[in-house]
Formats: C-alpha cells, structure tokens, sequence
C-alpha cells in the first residue's frame, strides 16, 4: 500500500516530463537572452522579447503545477490512476482572431491626430501549455482591426477547460530600453522544486533579470470555456486593463474567434469485442443469440454481424444496428454475463458477453459514454472540425535561415541540465 508521501510510477512520469519540459524552456531562454543582446534592429528586439515574455509565462505555468502537485502529495490528494475507464479528453483549438480597434474619427478618416504605432501579439493559455501568436508589428490608426491567422490546438483538454486568451502590446519607439522579465518568477522557485535544480533555474534567470529590452504590457484579457464553443466565428468579450487604458492600443472591448472542441471518443474507439445480441424479448438462451461485433465510439455502439478486416472496411460497410449513446440512454446488468441498454425512443438491447469478466468492462465504458455526452455538451451533438495547427515559428526560422545570420553567430549552451525534482 502507498504511503501519503509515495509517489505512483505515473505520478512520477508526469514529473520527469514537466522537468524536461523546464530543461528545454531553460535553454530556450538563455538562446533567446543571447539573441536580445546581440540584436541590433527593433524588430528583432521585440521578437526575442516577445520569445521571453512567452518563456515566462510558460515558466510560471510549470511552477504552479508543481505546487500544486506538492500541495496535493502532502494533503494526501491523488488522482485515480487506476480507473478502469477515463473520462474522455478533447482537442481544442482557436483560430480566425480578430480584435476591433476604435481610433478616433480624425485619426483614421482623417490620418490626424495619434500617431503611434503599436506591436502587439497574443498568448493562448490552457493550463501548462501556452502558445503564442505571430507578432504584429506596425499597427496604426490605418488599421480597423488586427488579424490573426495563427491556428492553435490544444490536446487532452478535459470537460471543464477554461482556455485564457491575453493581449499583449508595445508602443514602438526608438529607446526600447526596458527590462523584460518579471522577478516574481525568482520567489517562487525555492518552494517548488528541489534546491539543486533550483538553483539551476535560478541561475537560468539571474542574467535575463538584468538584460535590457522590450517590454510588452498585458492591455487585455478573456476566458473562454466549453461554453463558447462553436462550428463558426463568434464575438466575445474583452476585458481592458484599466491601468494601461490612456497608453495602449484602442481596444473596442471585445474580439472575434473561432473556437472548436471535438471529444476525443469521437474519433477514437473506447472498446471493442464480439457480443450476442438480442433486439427483442428473446426466450432462446443468450448462447443462441446472434454474434456481433460491437464497437463503442463516437456516442454510439456499433454492431456489425461480422469483423470487419481494416478500417477502411469499418468505414464502408454500414452497421447492421446502431445503438445511439447520450444522456437518455441508460445501461444495466440483469444476470452475471448480460447487461440491458435501452436508448431514448425506450427501445431495449440485450447483450450477452462472450466472457463473464468482461461484463463490468462494457457497462463502466458505456455509463462514461453517456457522462461523456453529457459532459462535452454542444461538442458531442455537433462535430466541429480541428484545423491543422500553424508549423512552428522557430522551425520555420531555423530552416530557413542563410549562413552568417545572427542565429548563426549567436551561441546556444548545449549542455544537458540533469537537476532532479525533489520525491
């Protein structure tokens, strides 16, 4: 039996993997630092500062998970690794950003009046995982809105998601003088990972405290969940900084996207096997009812009279009864090796399980079907389709740069940082 401090062997690939995730972030940060020093055109000085704001956050994120996983290993509060069937997760993903801008009459119809001009990008936020738009540079009264093309999908994202989407800008001037990290992240070190890497991490930081460049302000900010979700572009609110309100971008208070959620069990097949099959009150012995093959997906249970070869086969070939799965369907088991399921137009499936121990398999991933359903709400009654991502920014740039460029001049430390989390 696990003590109240053990750790399970998942619990502690969960941890091995978010430290590899700070490696990396540790070393991207000390590429970038190096990058922010060496540029000499403001265009890359935003673009590296924009890469640091980014890493911080992404930072902050990884350290509040591992307090978070602290507080929960010392209060003795463990996820459930072992169910035999998990809630469905869910790909969600944000494209079509476009955020209003309200300039004054004579500064746009006129080209009169404010002449700033502003470089701005967003960041995307579902707990750990935080992506960032492309920068937007030279954004002035000419300009109704700002346009984002960047497509971000998010993975295993659970029911209750709350995505955060912030705006962040800078007024382009010549001086870009200005510190770019923030020091909260330094107190928080010390309470949430080991002293050795601590002190790595802190290390990684104390350079990039004192280095000077752009400084981007958050002047905006909305929440986004399940909700919200749907097939087309739809408008939402903003919430304005206040106290950037006088200096930042003229926000119009809301901004438009397209945000999609496809369940995972839409597409992917939670249980399959051969099943005896009865659609009616049958006197003949389960034994003698007719087998099917029976696949569990996409919020229905699937019976074929026969195993299909290939996928593509499944795909061809039209079920020969389709068990429809949502929140009015409800499944019981009436002897060791049967189970009822019967479905919203109170129709009655019995099915028998070729082995008794499989029974309890079947009805746990059944009821989690319909909790699915009942869970994903909209996204359950209505596909929406997930768009490809946008390729990484950073590959894009790495394959394509030219010999002598200032990424070519610009030393990365390779070595590897083997500090451990503290068990």
């Amino acid at each position: 039996m696990l003590g109240p401090y053990t750790r399970t062997p998942h619990q502690l690939a969960e941890d091995y993997d978010l430290q590899q995730k700070i490696d990396l972030e540790i070393k991207m940060r000390e590429g970038t630092t190096k990058l922010l020093a060496a540029c000499k055109h403001p265009v890359q000085s935003l673009e590296a500062s924009k890469s640091l704001l980014t890493s911080n956050e992404r930072m902050n994120a990884y350290i509040a998970e591992l307090q978070q996983r602290k507080a929960s290993e010392k209060n003795g509060n463990f996820k459930n690794c072992c169910a035999n069937v998990e809630a469905s997760k869910a790909r969600v993903s944000v494209s079509e950003i476009r955020i209003p801008l309200i300039w004054k009459d004579t500064d746009h119809f006129k080209n009169k009046g404010d002449y700033r001009r502003f470089a701005v990008f967003c960041l995307l936020k579902i707990g750990t995982e935080i992506y960032d738009t492309a920068l937007m540079n030279y954004v002035d009264r000419s300009m109704t809105d700002v346009s984002f093309d960047d497509i971000v999908v998010f993975h295993h994202v659970p029911s209750d998601f709350k995505l955060k989407l912030e705006v962040y800008s800078k007024v382009i001037q010549d001086d870009l003088s200005i510190a770019s990290t923030p020091r909260k992240i330094k107190k928080k070190i010390s309470s949430s990972v080991s002293r050795t890497f601590g002190r790595k991490l802190a290390a990684s930081l104390k350079d990039e405290f004192s280095e000077n460049g752009p400084k981007f302000d958050l002047i905006a900010e909305a929440t986004l969940t399940l909700d919200d979700a749907n097939d087309c572009v739809r408008t939402h609110d903003l919430v304005i900084d206040s106290e950037n309100r006088q200096s930042s971008l003229p926000l119009f208070g809301h901004f438009c996207c397209r945000l999609a959620v496809n369940p995972d069990c839409i597409n992917e097949e939670r249980i399959s096997n051969y099943l005896r099959v009865s659609e009616k009150s049958d006197h003949h012995s389960p034994k003698e009812w007719p087998v099917y093959w029976a696949s569990l997906k996409n919020f229905k249970l699937y019976l074929w009279k026969k195993r299909l070869a290939d996928m593509m086969e499944t795909k061809m070939q039209t079920p020969d009864i389709i068990i429809p799965i949502n929140k009015n369907t409800t499944v019981k088991a009436i002897k060791p090796s049967v189970f009822n399921i019967t479905s919203n137009d109170n129709k009655t499936y019995s099915l028998f399980v070729l082995n008794e121990h499989d029974l309890q398999l079947w009805t746990d991933h059944i009821k989690q079907h319909i909790e699915d359903y009942v869970s994903w709400k909209s996204a359950a009654e209505n596909v929406m389709e997930i768009p490809s991502p946008t390729p990484s920014r950073t590959n894009m740039i790495l394959r394509q740069r030219v010999p002598g460029s200032l990424y070519d001049e610009t030393p990365l430390n390779g070595s590897t940082l083997k500090g451990s989390l503290k068990h």
